[in-house]
Order: structure tokens, then C-alpha cells, then sequence
């Protein structure tokens, strides 16, 4: 008995130092994969993040540029609300389809 403990314990002993040093990086390469999947996103969340305050910072400018400038305030309410003062009226051009610029 003593005999075959002696062999199951190198066994064991040398199972675990193969799987610790061979094994384990063969396993690891999918982890890998999802780190550098995780980056890449964390990167594209990033991006997405800069292009979105950007945007606020326009929007926080205009906001003040409306409580504050009477031009400003028509401006938008013309451009954006399509909304008009008295005595004007509003045409809208829309573009005819199937027309070439030659004709």
C-alpha cells in the first residue's frame, strides 16, 4: 500500500505542476479574448461618451444663448419649430423626383 501511495502522489504532484505551467495558458487564451473584447468596448463607450458631451455643451450653449439673446430665440423658433411672425407666410421647396439636373 505504502508502494502505491508513494506513486499516486508523484502522479498527482506532477499532474498539477503540468497543469499549472502548460495547461492553464491554453485555457487562459479565452480569457484573453475577452479582455481585449471588453477594451475594445470600453473604448467604443468612451468615444460615444466624448461625442455625447460635446453635444451637451452645444445644447447648454444654445440654452443660454436663447434665455439671453431675443435673435437667438427667433433663430430657433424659425429654423427648428417652423414657426412664423405675423404677416409672413412659410414656403417650403421640396425637390421634384426624377428630374436631372440637365433638363
Amino acid at each position: 500500500m505504502r508502494k502505491y501511495f508513494s506513486y499516486i502522489l508523484f502522479l498527482v504532484a506532477s499532474s498539477t505542476f503540468l497543469y499549472t505551467f502548460f495547461l492553464s495558458n491554453m485555457f487562459s487564451g479565452g480569457a484573453s479574448f475577452q479582455v481585449k473584447a471588453l477594451k475594445e468596448q470600453l473604448q467604443m463607450q468612451q468615444a460615444e461618451r466624448e461625442r455625447e458631451a460635446e453635444r451637451v455643451a452645444e445644447l447648454r450653449h444654445l440654452l443660454v444663448g436663447i434665455q439671453t439673446d431675443p435673435d437667438v430665440l427667433e433663430k430657433v423658433a424659425r429654423e427648428e419649430l417652423r414657426m412664423m411672425g405675423q404677416n409672413e407666410e412659410i414656403v417650403i421647396f421640396r425637390k421634384r423626383q426624377g428630374l436631372s439636373n440637365s433638363q
